[in-house]
């Protein structure tokens, strides 16, 4: 099985025992979704060629300051 076959199983288990609501498990299936396809899409193309310039601009993301940027993780 795969994980997003994994993971909607599991989130569906969880609304169906009332732990989630739906709207709360849509988010979770499509991001298991969309991870897979992302995933599938880096194996697939030659992507050893922008490695070095990916890690870079990870790295600065990270590194530069977050004034004006709003905390994801926080509730809206």
């Amino acid at each position: 099985m795969r994980s997003f076959s994994v993971t909607t199983v599991m989130v569906v288990s969880f609304v169906s025992a009332g732990v989630m609501t739906f709207s709360q498990s849509i988010g979770f299936i499509l991001g298991a979704n969309i991870g897979t396809t992302i995933t599938a899409q880096i194996i697939d193309f030659k992507i050893t060629k922008y490695a070095l310039a990916m890690i870079a601009a990870g790295f600065l993301i990270e590194t530069l300051p977050n004034e004006g940027k709003r905390d994801i993780t926080e509730p809206c």
